[in-house]
């Protein structure tokens, strides 16, 4: 796994702990993290990869963040596409009920 997919990861795993309230201990309820990854065109060979690399922090962490355990939910994405990364994260959050998103890995979806 690279560097920066190792440091995005750990990223997602603080900024979702820091969006836990105090006192949730007991909600054991899992934190659901959408993760945008290229499923299309020339990147598509490492999408599995891409996803099992986000994985990999995770359950080095004993598969929790804020006590609360973590799920992780794949969203396809294609770089240099706006309208599909819109459609994709509204599915993320609408039909699959994630608390966070992370990606994608394009500079132009960045926006």
């Amino acid at each position: 796994m690279t560097s920066d997919l190792r440091q995005l990861a750990l990223a997602v795993l603080a900024a979702a702990a820091l969006a836990l309230p105090a006192g949730c201990g007991d909600d054991k309820e899992p934190l659901r993290v959408g993760v945008l990854v290229e499923c299309t065109g020339i990147l598509k060979a490492f999408d599995d990869a891409t996803f099992a690399g986000a994985a990999l922090p995770i359950k080095e962490r004993d598969g929790s963040a804020g006590g609360r355990p973590v799920e992780l939910v794949k969203g396809c994405e294609e770089i240099g596409s706006t309208t599909p990364l819109i459609v994709e994260t509204r599915r993320l959050i609408e039909d699959e009920d994630v608390d966070v998103i992370v990606g994608p890995v394009g500079e132009t979806e960045a926006f």
